[in-house]
Formats: C-alpha cells, structure tokens, sequence
C-alpha cells in the first residue's frame, strides 16, 4: 500500500473527462453542465470527493482531516475501503486540500472518526453498489445475483468475477443510489482488524512532508518576535540592528509582534535576537506562580453548584472509618509541539498557495482570503503531516493570521517560521491547568469533589483574547475517602464508581 500528499487540482485535471458526481450526504463539487456526458472507456472512476479507482483497479481514498500522529489517516481510508469492498492492499491514500467537497475539515476533539464514520460508509457503499449493477449490465444477469469482494465484482451462481478497474466506465454512466445499503458490522474484514499505520514508514525514513520541509522557488523566510507574556504587545521597537544582519531583507510589524523577514533561517532568527523591542506586558504580567496558586486555592475553598451527585456523599463520609486528604497541583501545560509552528506562502497572479501543519485548513483559507483580499476561490490550502497539533495549530490564531499580515505588508513572505523559543510563557490566568468555560463552580462525580472556576476579577480568556485562545482556569481540589480495607465509597450500588 502507498500513500502521498496530492494537490486536488491535480486530482481534478487527471479525471475532468469522468464527469460524475455523487450527492450521497456530501458537500460534493458542482458539475459543469458543459462537461456532463459518459466518459471515455479506460478514464477513472470518481463517483464522489473521497474516491478515485483507475482502470488498472488501483484506487485512491482522499481524507479530509489532517493527520497529526492520531491516525486518520489510516483509520478514515479504512472506513471507505471496507464498504467499498476495496482491496486494501491496492489502496492509495491522499491528503486532501482545503476544499468544501469534504465538509468540516477541522480536525479536532477526537471526532474525525465518529463524525465521518457514516458518511464515509456511505460514499464507499455508493460506489459499490455503482460498481455492481455496473458489472450486472455487462453480463446482463440480475443485479442481486452480483457481490463485490476485495476489489472485484463476481457473480455468485456461475463465479465469474471482473476487477473494479474494468467497470469505471460503465460505472461512471449509471444513476447515484441516494440511499445504499450498509454492509453488516459482522462482515467487516478490513474495520476491526489490526492495521500497520500508513504513515510510518515514510515517518521513519524520512519521506513525510512537515510544514517545515515545504520549499518552494525564490522562498524567503520570516521569524517573528512575540512578546514575553500572554496578552502583551510592542510598544515600540528599533529594526535598525536586524536590518545590519546579513541577509534580513526587511522588518515588519504584525499584529503578533514584530516579523523579521531574512533570505536564509538563520538569518531570520539572528535578526530577530538583534532586534529592539519595549514591550507592553500588559495585566497578566503581575502574575507569577505563587499568586497563581494562591487564586486558585481562593476559588477552590468556595462553594460552587453541584451538577452532578452521584450516590450519598456526606452520609458515606460520615460512615468512613477513615478518610484520606489530598492536593494536586498541575504545573504550567504549554502545548508545545514537536514541529514549531509555521507555514508556507505565496501569493502571486491573483492566487494564494499555502503550505500548513495545519487543523483547520478551511479557517486558514478564510483568514488568507481576508488578510489578501482574495476571493476563497483563489486561495489554495496544502495540509502537510502535523508535528503534533494539541489544539494549537486549530482555529484562526493571531500568530497565523499575523503571518498572512506579513504576506500583505512585506510583498514576498514566502516562508513563515517559528523558534521554539519564540514565546518564553510566564504562567497567567486561563493559561495553567485545563480548559472549561462558566463561573466558579462545584462538580461532584463519582463521590469526588472537584472545584473549577477563574482567578477571581481576571477577565477570561475569551474576553481577553478572543474565543479559542484558551479556556479558563480549572483548579480540582480532589478529596478522596475510602474505607479503611481500601474500598472507594462513592455511593450505593457498584454504577456509582468514577467512570
């Protein structure tokens, strides 16, 4: 099996002629009226956004959702090969651009399988069924006498069977079923079943394309410098010292702070040390982590409302022949990814061409359209593997949009990078601990008290900085009791345990 990135417009120039397309409960790409007609025999079969079986019977999944080591690259193939009755030992799988054919690509939450895993059934199901009452025309034999099986079609009384790749044509011509039947989960032979990860190999030997391989001709390369603290901005700055650095072509001011924009990486990142920035740090800079710590147990020793009781609590505890005590406290989480952040650019003939590690490819062809001024239709958004995601690399961050800023203002940005040493993170309100949203507040679950709330009079981050840019602060006071032979109390009945 092989997988690659491939550019859809390549996609869609290499098999113009099929002239078919699916509405199974997809955003498909409209048909020109002009180009609807039968395809030539031997052209690919391409009965929706996600499917491509040539006539040598290879066939080509494409996936929507960006793969940042969590497997969906794999597992959402897996799901269109198994209805489609594909054999995965001649799948290819592509990455998707950002393109509304695939619907929501923001890959987040741990959803991409759960939330696709229907449609992708579904358009692996379409073209099956498409494939079989192709291949029941041909031998003009009665369509329930026809199954498809690793690849092929046979038909059951007499065991003739034919290859996929011969039926693309005949395929192409016939209606779409709007509602195809699902295979029985009972028999699956590809979901289910262990299988190797599509991505390793090329991970392991170096062939995976990151963000940071991207090259691209006359590439240049920005470093930007950000402010110290959350929330902070610059003042004032002097790009004279970075301008004296071989090879720093210009400095430029951008929302995030102050991009250095330099022919090589190395040269981007001295100008970017040289540079001469007073910095307003803003309110979260009179936090440290001792005051941290110390609004965190404020909050914890509050009330809160209870939304969730489970069993007797207080009856248990006042039961308990002995009860046990304890604090946890979490250090500063910085979503530090392997990969630094960055990406690729280049705007020129009225078009914009982006290279991304990114989670949401659609929210950054939005943001490119706004900051370029381009229409949505002229920006095209490549997504590379992931160096790790963590929420960082979803939604449309100031940083990114920052980049493009520098795309419009700098005329050539090509290539925009990121130190990891970019940001020093003083821990701040909304910053240490995990995220949730709502005021200061109780949660009892399982027998366990849990206290939840901002640092008190901070504004949130979401009216800091925006919705997305983080969540609010979470403190958990856990306080758990337990017999004296070791058993947890967290009610009556055994459904009371935490889950």
């Amino acid at each position: 099996m092989s997988h690659a990135i491939v550019n859809r417009r390549e996609f869609l120039k290499t098999g113009a002629a099929a002239g078919a397309t699916l509405v199974i409960g997809l955003y498909l790409p409209a048909v020109d009226p002009r180009g609807s007609h039968a395809p030539a025999a031997r052209e690919p079969f391409k009965p929706n956004a996600w499917i491509e079986i040539r006539p040598d019977g290879a066939v080509t999944i494409w996936t929507g959702r960006s793969e940042m080591g969590q497997g969906v690259r794999t597992a959402m193939p897996m799901i269109v090969a198994e209805e489609l009755e594909a054999d995965w030992t001649r799948v290819r799988v592509a990455q998707a651009d950002a393109d509304p054919a695939y619907g929501d690509q923001f890959t987040v939450g741990s959803r991409s399988v759960r939330s696709g895993f229907e449609p992708l059934r579904k358009a692996g199901a379409a073209a099956r069924e498409m494939l079989i009452a192709a291949a029941a025309l041909s031998w003009n034999v009665p369509r329930d006498a026809c199954r498809a099986r690793n690849g092929m079609v046979e038909h059951v009384p007499t065991g003739r069977r034919v290859g996929f790749g011969e039926l693309t044509a005949r395929a192409a011509t016939l209606p779409v079923p709007a509602d195809p039947p699902l295979k029985p989960i009972s028999e699956f032979c590809i979901l289910g079943k262990r299988m190797p990860r599509l991505d390793t190999p090329d991970k392991v030997s170096g062939a995976a394309v990151f963000g940071l391989d991207v090259r691209v001709p006359g590439m240049v390369y920005a470093a930007v410098a950000r402010c110290p603290v959350f929330g902070g901005r610059v003042q004032t700055f002097d790009p004279a010292p970075a301008l004296a650095v071989p090879g720093v072509q210009r400095v430029v001011q951008i929302a995030s702070g102050v991009a250095v924009v330099a022919e090589r990486t190395w040269a981007a990142f001295q100008g970017k040390r040289a540079l001469k920035i007073e910095w307003d740090e803003g309110r979260a800079a009179r936090w440290s982590s001792d005051g941290i710590w110390s609004a965190f147990a404020a909050a914890a020793a509050r009330s809160g409302e209870v939304v969730r009781a489970v069993g007797d609590v207080d009856a248990n505890l006042q039961a308990a022949a002995r009860t046990v005590e304890a604090v946890y406290q979490a250090p500063y989480l910085a979503h530090a990814c392997m990969e630094p952040m960055n990406c690729t650019a280049q705007v020129r003939d009225g078009r914009c061409e982006i290279w991304a590690p990114t989670q949401s490819p659609q929210g950054v062809q939005a943001a490119a359209a706004r900051v370029t001024g381009l229409p949505v239709e002229a920006i095209t958004v490549h997504v590379t593997y992931l160096g790790g995601g963590f929420q960082r690399r979803g939604g449309l961050r100031p940083r990114r949009a920052g980049a493009g800023h520098g795309v419009r203002r700098g005329g050539a940005l090509p290539g925009v990078r990121r130190a990891r040493a970019d940001v020093r993170p003083r821990p701040g309100p909304g910053r240490a601990g995990s995220a949730t949203r709502g005021p200061d507040r109780e949660r009892r679950r399982g027998g366990s008290r849990a206290h939840l709330g901002r640092v008190p009079g901070e504004a949130g981050p979401e009216d800091r900085m925006g919705r997305g840019e983080g969540g609010a602060v979470e403190q958990r006071r856990d306080l758990e009791r337990v017999r004296r032979r070791g058993r947890p109390l967290w009610g009556s009945g055994a459904r009371g345990g935490r889950r």
